[in-house]
């Protein structure tokens, strides 16, 4: 898509693309249900305006139903609603719209693939009982999977 002289290419979040929102190289957001660019803020560490922001986001609204079905557990925009709204980091997008992760790591070689994997991957109880270290109870997980199943610490008196 071309707007303005500018290729835009479709944002995606989590793999799934987001209908009607696109981003340019240069890090521009254009909403085609708007028809305009969106608004691009300041994302900061600590106080506003003390040293640099983080990075820069925007926010989005777009059906929940894709996010619901791959386990994301974004909340209706309002109670009953299927929409959701949500902030994506704009250097994320661009990334992601442009030179997308599958991409990258295509250009791995197997040595580098299982460093990545061993820097992301962590220990997860089956179960979720913390004191049941059984072998057969482990598994390896990611971050992603092991948010979506939070546990509920519970303190025990040993």
């Amino acid at each position: 898509m071309i707007i303005d002289g500018i290729e835009f290419r479709p944002i995606k979040k989590y793999g799934i693309n987001i209908p009607h929102y696109f981003v340019s190289k240069c890090g521009k957001v254009w909403s085609d249900k708007q028809k305009k660019y969106l608004s691009i803020y300041e994302n900061w560490r600590q106080k506003k305006g003390v040293g640099k922001p983080k990075c820069y986001e925007f926010s989005m609204t777009t059906e929940g139903k894709p996010f619901w079905d791959a386990g994301h557990q974004h909340k209706p925009k309002r109670k009953g609603s299927t929409v959701i709204e949500f902030r994506h980091k704009l250097h994320q997008a661009v990334k992601e719209a442009w030179e997308p992760y599958e991409d990258y790591l295509n250009t791995l070689n197997r040595e580098e693939l299982i460093v990545l994997a061993k820097e992301s991957m962590l220990i997860d109880h089956k179960d979720d009982d913390v004191s049941n270290n059984n072998l057969d109870n482990l598994q390896y997980s990611t971050p992603l999977k092991n948010s979506n199943h939070r546990k509920l610490w519970v303190d025990k008196v040993l």
